[in-house]
Formats: C-alpha cells, structure tokens, sequence
C-alpha cells in the first residue's frame, strides 16, 4: 500500500497578524484586497447599504488519493484520504445576532470614511426595497464553495439577492426576467434613486478551518502520478470577502427602463485576494464525528479492497478523518467580529480612486 498521511496539523500555528488598526491605509489594504472598475464611485457620497450577507463555515473538507502514472502497469493498491473539519457549538440564533452586528459595523465602516450613509430603517421602509428582497433567497442559505459548506445570514427582512450564490440564471424564463423591468438590477437602480444613494452590498465569508489535498492535477498529474496521500489542515478564523458599489449619479430613470442599472460596466468592486486570519482561536475541544454509518462503510470498503487485492485487482483503500470542531460562542463571534470590521474598513478605503 502506497503512503497515507491523513492529517498533517500543528497546534503551534504560524499566523499571519490582522492588519487591523491599519485597515484605512490603502498601502496596507492592497496587500489583501484587490479594487476593480473603482473609477465609477469617485464622486459618490452618500451610499445605501441595499444588501449585506455573512457566510459562516459550517463543513470544511478535502481529499487526496495515490494515483498510478502514465505507464506504471502494476497491481497495487492505492490510498485515498478524506478529512472533514464540522464546525459545533453554535446555532442560528447566535449566528443570526452575529450577522446583525458584523452588517451593522459595515454600515459604520462606510460612515467612517467619510460617506453619508442612509439609516437601516429609512432603506427598509422603501416599498423597492421590500420588493427586491421578496425575489431572493430565503436565509439561513446554505452555499458550497470550494469543499466548504456554508450557512448565509442576512440581517433581518433581507434575504440573498447576489447573483454569485444563486448560480447562473437556469431558464430562458429566468433570463428575461433578471433583464425586464420588474427584475433585480432595474428594482435596485429605482430604490438608489430613491433614496439619492449609491447601493452598496456586502459579502463576507467566516472560516474556521482549511484543508488541502496533495493529489496532482490536470495532465502533468495524470503522467507523474503520486505515490503519497496527504493532506495539509489549519484550524484558525478566517475572512474574505467583497464590497460593491453601484454609482446612484450613472443610472437613468427618467425614462421608466433605467438606464446603466444592469451595465457591470459601472459597478466598484473590492474583492479578497488574500484571507485575513485571525490570531486568537475560539476552538474549546476537538473531537471524533465519526457516525455509525462511518464506520459501517469504512469496514466494509477494507473487506472489499483486501478481497480486490487477494484477486491480483488494483484497488483503493479508503481512509475517512471526521473531526467536530466545537467553539466557544463568544470568542467566535468575537474574533468573527473584529476581522470583519477590518475587511470592511479595508474595502471601504480602496472604494475610492
């Protein structure tokens, strides 16, 4: 059987500081955020925070597995390794308050820097508003990317609208609707209108764990082959993320159809190319999350794999690695909290050009 390293976890991890009390200075914002068509929103000064999602990461997991190369005829066995990280201790009341608070702090963060910010309550009253948030996704909202299972919270009366968690639009139906009138950009463009102010979302993504596998990719993988199975696991709090705004002063509604509102052209973006991480771990206890089942399949896989082999069959042995990862609530919300607020405070300086 080829080498199998299921887990390769240090408990004196090498973190990288949270720039946090320099989260205004731009120098220091490029280094993890990178700023995209910002030149729209040089003259914008009052803004609307129109839509505000936290992503929580509830299940991180990641594969790796020995694999022949090209040419390599002989019988063996192969490894394959699966390590899942579930995050435990907390619920979607706690989640939700913690949701409040981190969109809450991004409405200071835009206030901060120097921009008018429309009240919370002055945004929700707009009949635009409710109908825009009557066409998304109902929240908590579960979202997979990248081998993590995540939960997505609004703040209440908001539900999902960006476009990025629904996937493409699946009809020819769907299609016409997101470009009708009745449909999300124009809505949003009116309720900017509205208001007299730019429309800006927020996305931020809240990490516990990361793990990845060693297992070769594309062509060069399949020639060399791997004779190891290993994978690489950190457990630390981490955020990325992206803001968005659209210029209210470039869409046109006196015609009725709005003009520039469903124009990508026109929309400030700042999005995460490095994960802040966090330097304090709310992590209380780690444990076996192994069900029944688990188990169940893991015994039956090595029969089947021993008898393969006794059989002259190549094969592959199976190796499963389930941990739960219970929190403490407080640390998490308060360390979720603070990189948040340095995300946020990030994004908000490279908005402007």
């Amino acid at each position: 059987m080829r080498s199998c390293y299921p887990i390769l976890f240090s408990a004196g991890l090498t973190l990288l500081p949270v720039p946090f009390a320099l989260a205004a200075e731009r120098a220091e914002a490029e280094r993890f955020l990178s700023a995209e068509k910002v030149g729209p929103s040089a003259n914008v000064k009052k803004v609307a925070l129109t839509s505000c999602n936290v992503l929580y990461g509830l299940e991180t997991s990641a594969n790796a597995e020995t694999q022949r190369g090209f040419g390599d005829s002989s019988q063996r066995i192969e490894s394959r390794v699966s390590l899942v990280y579930q995050l435990k201790g907390l619920d979607d009341n706690a989640l939700q308050a913690l949701t409040e608070q981190i969109c809450a702090d991004a409405a200071e963060s835009l206030a901060k820097a120097g921009y008018s910010v429309v009240p919370a309550s002055q945004v929700s009253a707009q009949a635009e508003f409710a109908k825009l948030h009557a066409g998304g996704q109902q929240t908590p909202y579960r979202y997979e990317r990248a081998g993590t299972q995540y939960l997505t919270f609004a703040p209440a009366g908001q539900q999902v609208i960006d476009n990025v968690y629904k996937g493409k639009v699946d009809s020819l139906f769907g299609n016409f609707k997101a470009m009708s009138t009745d449909g999300p950009a124009f809505t949003e463009a009116r309720l900017a209108k509205a208001l007299g102010a730019s429309a800006v979302h927020v996305n931020i993504m809240v990490d516990f764990a990361s793990a990845s596998g060693n297992t070769p990719k594309g062509l060069w993988g399949r020639l060399s082959g791997s004779d190891t199975a290993r994978i690489v696991s950190q457990l630390a709090m981490s955020v990325n993320g992206f803001m968005t705004m659209i210029p209210e002063d470039r869409i046109d509604c006196s015609s009725g159809f709005c003009q520039g509102a469903n124009d990508a052209r026109l929309v400030a973006k700042v999005v995460s190319k490095a994960p802040l991480i966090g330097s304090a771990s709310p992590v209380r206890e780690i444990i076996d999350a192994k069900t029944t089942a688990d188990k169940v399949d893991g015994a039956a896989a090595a029969v089947i794999s021993g008898l393969a082999a006794l059989a002259g069959q190549s094969v592959t042995a199976m190796s499963l690695v389930k941990k739960g990862v219970i929190v403490d609530p407080q640390a998490y919300a308060q360390e979720s909290r603070k990189l948040a607020q340095s995300f946020t405070g990030m994004a908000v300086s490279l908005l402007k050009p």
